[in-house]
């Protein structure tokens, strides 16, 4: 049974890894109450990705085989058997790719990348609450640069916190469901405000035009956005295989057989595209205000913009895009891990213990509370900022790196 299945090319990219299961009802239904669950035994034990499939002959498909409407439950599967679902009856088959296993996660790479995950949210969490809290307290929080912050803070906060309690929650498939929401509406939430941060730097520096008279537009969309995003989810789930194929059987996340998923992944990259775009165009902005007048301001440049793009990134969520580059090599779906989990921190990082600003209010409320006589100085030793592009690179907090 070890057949190769080939593409349209001619190449073989998959073979039969199992018998193929015929399943029939009489009389015929005209739809399924529920999914059946199709069990396989795996005739090559294998850790490569494995695909549920039907025949559906091959004037539809040069391989004859489809996937439509079919998924492995992970949960129940394993190198040597695969458990599928699917919402239609007719002859299946389990594929195997040839793809080598370098490139795909193993069961030690996915029990490394949630050990990863959970100690990440555990640190991003805190370092968001942090963050909240030193805003809220040594900022002006009618600023706008403040409101974006704690907006984003509380939006990337609520949905990270969700995850970690919530998405394994697949026993109550209510809970599921209304984990897989909030979920989904949080970090919606939190890309909406990704772009603000966007837009906001870029009218500060290459418009300097101040949005404070549109603080509220910004809030409306932000929090209104992912509603609307959320409820048009929940709607093609409950029209196409009832409420209860919005979350997938594995986690508390969106389903991937009904295509919800892309509902969120197309927005998510249409968001920080236009985040990668305004990132370049402030980083070249801000490189012309070191005029080139010899190798070591060319230096400066450069410095520059590694620092701003250090700075910006965990506020934009450049690096969401690594997920979408994941199914490719799991090199790519460690670097998504590692720099999303710990996002809040890096946020804390960068704009709170690395933020001149907020360090030396800080220390003014700490000396009001404990007197000493470095009061005086607190304030002349961490004022300074670099005079040659003073003026703009504080709208991206650069002064956060002290020389």
């Amino acid at each position: 049974m070890d057949q190769p299945i080939r593409n349209d090319a001619g190449k073989a990219t998959r073979y039969l890894n199992s018998r193929i299961m015929a399943v029939a009802m009489d009389p015929k239904p005209n739809k399924l109450e529920a999914n059946v669950i199709l069990k396989f035994r795996n005739l090559r034990v294998d850790e490569r990705k494995k695909t549920c499939v039907f025949w559906r002959g091959f004037n539809k498909s040069s391989e004859g085989f489809s996937g439509r409407g079919c998924h492995v439950v992970a949960s129940q599967s394993n190198s040597e058997e695969t458990v599928c679902s699917c919402n239609h009856l007719t002859h299946f088959a389990v594929l195997l790719d040839y793809n080598g296993s370098s490139e795909q996660l193993t069961e030690e790479d996915e029990t490394l990348l949630e050990i990863i995950t959970y100690v990440g949210l555990s640190l991003s969490i805190m370092g968001i609450i942090l963050t909240v809290i030193l805003y809220s307290f040594l900022t002006d929080v009618h600023q706008p640069l403040s409101q974006i912050r704690l907006s984003l803070s509380v939006a990337l906060g609520a949905g990270q916190f969700i995850f970690l309690v919530g998405i394994n929650a697949t026993k109550n498939k209510a809970s599921c469901i209304t984990a897989a929401a909030f979920m989904q509406y949080f970090l919606m939430a939190s890309f909406c405000w990704m772009l603000v941060e966007g837009f906001y730097l870029y009218l500060f520096v290459v418009k300097v035009y101040n949005i404070t008279e549109k603080m509220h537009m910004y809030h409306v969309m932000s929090w209104g956005l992912p509603i609307v995003m959320v409820g048009i989810s929940l709607c093609i789930a409950a029209g196409k295989d009832g409420i209860e194929s919005f979350a997938s059987d594995k986690y508390c996340w969106l389903s991937y057989t009904n295509n919800l998923v892309w509902i969120f992944a197309a927005f998510m990259a249409f968001v920080e595209v236009l985040n990668i775009l305004i990132l370049v165009r402030v980083i070249k902005e801000m490189t012309t205000l070191v005029q080139p007048m010899g190798e070591d301001n060319h230096i400066k440049q450069i410095r520059l913009g590694f620092k701003t793009c250090a700075v910006m990134i965990p506020l934009m969520g450049i690096t969401w895009l690594f997920g979408l580059l994941s199914p490719w090599h799991k090199a790519f779906a460690y670097i998504f891990t590692i720099f999303n989990s710990t996002q809040g921190f890096l946020i804390f990082f960068f704009h709170c213990v690395r933020n001149s600003q907020i360090r030396e209010r800080l220390k003014r409320r700490m000396n009001a509370i404990f007197p000493s006589s470095e009061v005086g100085n607190s304030a002349r030793k961490n004022s300074r900022v670099n005079a040659s592009y003073a003026g703009k690179i504080q709208a991206v907090e650069m002064q956060s790196f002290d020389a």
